[in-house]
């Protein structure tokens, strides 16, 4: 599988409330198609400080932060769980964010 996703870091910085709209492109690189799950996982930089990131275990309360249930992913409109690329395939994205008023601020 080859894939490339556009912009590969987003920075959002919002005081709550907010509703943000972040475009992401994702392509198939490869010569054959591929469905992919969409879904969201918390990490952190690698105490071996090499660039690479950790992610936390599902038993770790940090795992899931309360900020994933308002995030969604969305191609024209409509919330997507899953998306398939036919190779050398490309699709636009949005990823809307909502913070409600009463969320805690934090960096995510």
């Amino acid at each position: 599988v080859s894939l490339g996703i556009s912009p590969t870091v987003l920075q959002i910085d919002a005081k709550p409330p907010a509703s943000i709209n972040s475009p992401i492109t994702i392509e198939n690189n490869g010569e054959e198609p591929v469905t992919l799950q969409i879904l969201f996982r918390a990490f952190t930089a690698s105490p071996k400080e090499n660039g690479q990131v950790q992610y936390y275990s599902a038993k770790d309360p940090r795992s899931y932060p309360a900020l994933f249930d308002n995030i969604q992913i969305a191609e024209n409109g409509h919330p997507k769980e899953a998306i398939t690329l036919a190779p050398h395939e490309k699709k636009s994205l949005v990823m809307h964010i909502c913070i409600p008023k009463n969320h805690p601020r934090e960096e995510y």
